[in-house]
């Protein structure tokens, strides 16, 4: 993301809502394929990405410092991943429960030591997920 063209973009989007006064929520997740634990298993968003949690935690805990610095006070919600519950190819997040659950820790964790009043959001789910929206809230609902 930072340094990149979508980074360009994220920053306009950002300062678009920061001049009508609207929050932004920053859905975190979808590593590229030379981080991702299983490049092998392909993102729905770009053929440069994977479905897969990173396959080093502390790839994602710098990305999420990078990103949480660059947007300090611009952002102040944020989201890990996007609809982790969907089950068709190719899927958004091919990861566990349990990992998920940990990428939040870390991203809490991360995210509050820059500026406390960051708040970590529920992934959204589909129709499909509430079963796997209560096993997620279970273990993970004191990061969100």
């Amino acid at each position: 993301l930072v340094g990149s063209v979508r980074c360009v973009q994220v920053t306009a989007y950002v300062a678009l809502a920061q001049k009508h006064n609207l929050d932004v929520i920053y859905t975190m997740g979808i590593p590229a394929l030379w981080a991702a634990e299983d490049p092998s298993k392909p993102s729905p968003y770009a053929n440069t990405s994977s479905c897969s949690p990173p396959k080093n935690i502390e790839d994602w805990q710098s990305y999420i410092r990078t990103v949480g610095e660059r947007y300090k006070g611009k952002i102040k919600y944020w989201e890990v991943w996007n609809e982790p519950d969907i089950f068709w190819d190719p899927k958004p997040y091919c990861g566990s429960v349990a990992k998920l659950i940990e990428l939040t820790e870390v991203a809490y964790v991360t995210l509050k030591s820059i500026d406390p009043q960051n708040k970590i959001v529920s992934p959204s789910i589909t129709q499909l997920g509430p079963l796997y929206l209560f096993q997620y809230l279970r273990e993970a609902r004191k990061y969100i």
